[in-house]
This record gives C-alpha cells, structure tokens and sequence, in this order.
C-alpha cells in the first residue's frame, strides 16, 4: 500500500494584538487607511493645481497674513541684518529687521552669529506683520510686541533713534526726523520719530545725484543714518 497522506496542517491563529513592528499592515507596512488618505491628498493636490485658495486650505500652499496681525512663530535663521521667522498656523516665513527687534534685544550686529546669541533658531517668538511686499515677502516686527502674551504696545515700538513709532500719518509738507531702515535700488525706507514709516524715492534724495544700485544708494545713506525728510505725498494704505 502506497504511504499515507500527509495531515492537513492547522493554521493559527491570535486574537491579541500583532507585534511590534508590524501594527499597521503586514510587515509594518503603512496601514491601508493612511495609504488611502495620502493618495486621497495627492488627487486633491493635483486638481487644485492653479487654484490656490484650495491649496491653502488643504495646508499645500501657505497663507497670507493680514497686515497689522500678531503671530507666534519659531526663528528659522539668521543673518546680519535680522532673523527669519516661520510663522505658525500655515503663515509661511518672514523676516523681522534687526531695527524690529524689542528695544532691549537692539544692538550692533556684526555677524549672523551675533544675532544668533539674541535669537537662535528654534526659540519661539512673538511678531507683528508690518507689510505684505512684493512677491508676497513679509516684513515682521518685535518692537512693542510683549515676547510673554503678544499684545502690542505702540508707544513701545520706538525706532533706533529711541522715539515711539506709531501707525499715524504725518501731515502733508511736515518735516520730521527719522532713521534709514532700509536701502533699495529705488529709493530708501525711513523710521519716522512717532509716526508712521515712509519711503523716500532716489530722486528725492538728492538733485544731480543718479544712482545706478542699492550700493550706490547705501553708501550716501547707510542703514542706521540719521535724515531729515519732508512729507510730500500720502498714499493709501
């Protein structure tokens, strides 16, 4: 007689739970429900290609905040002239000037290193949007803005020369004192002592004077440098 069959095996089986490593999916793969989400996210993200409310919303694409809103956010990086700063809540980034800094973090700032030792990347802070610029970069602050509960003081928010700055605007033909906050190819922006900030074109700068750069308009008014400037136009906004 031929030999005998072989007895069927027995599977078996566990009611508790699987074992580390593999929670989730055979072998400690993805578990099926988040694999369906992510390609869920993926279909979504590519049907709203071009439409960037839905992108926002969906957290691919970042918000834009409203001008005069405080924020917390983390510092990412440092350079010589301010920090960069993520903004919570899908806000994307901003860069907060060093002339923004709280008045007791204010110094000279020779290196990035420097502004690293008063905020280093990762430690959390408070900001303040000063202006949404072109191409959607936004202007932060920290003057006048409490670090501990993020309300904001304006008569705190005192520019380098040490006055309050505030969010009124001067009359039209009024000369004030300010500071240079920043320098561009097309004309510089001045910290005015208790009013609002302005810009002053290049060619209100000086008469006979063509400037070609942000270099050129620099070295006559450097970042820091005192200026007297007369009001002349008041724009929306």
């Amino acid at each position: 007689s031929g030999s005998p069959e072989p007895a069927p095996r027995r599977s078996r089986f566990s009611s508790g739970p699987p074992p580390e490593g593999q929670r989730g999916g055979f072998g400690g793969s993805p578990n099926i429900t988040d694999a369906l989400e992510v390609a869920r996210r993926l279909a979504l993200a590519k049907a709203s290609v071009g439409n960037e409310s839905a992108m926002r919303a969906m957290g691919i694409m970042p918000s834009t905040p409203d001008q005069g809103s405080m924020h917390m956010g983390a510092i990412e990086r440092c350079q010589q002239f301010g920090a960069f700063v993520k903004i919570d809540n899908n806000f994307g980034h901003g860069m907060c000037h060093i002339s923004e800094f709280p008045n007791e973090k204010r110094g000279r700032f020779e290196s990035a290193q420097d502004v690293e030792r008063v905020f280093p990347p990762g430690q959390r802070v408070w900001v303040r949007v000063m202006e949404i610029k072109e191409g959607g970069k936004v202007a932060l602050s920290m003057a006048g803005v409490d670090q501990m509960t993020g309300a904001y003081d304006a008569s705190q928010a005192t520019g380098r020369s040490g006055f309050p700055r505030f969010d009124k605007t001067p009359d039209m033909d009024s000369v004030h004192h300010g500071v240079v906050k920043r320098v561009e190819r097309y004309g510089v922006f001045v910290a005015l002592d208790g009013w609002a900030d302005g810009m002053c074109h290049v060619s209100q700068l000086a008469r006979n004077r063509r400037y070609h750069d942000a270099a050129e308009v620099g070295a006559d008014h450097p970042v820091g440098s005192p200026i007297w400037v007369r009001v002349c136009e008041g724009k929306e906004g």
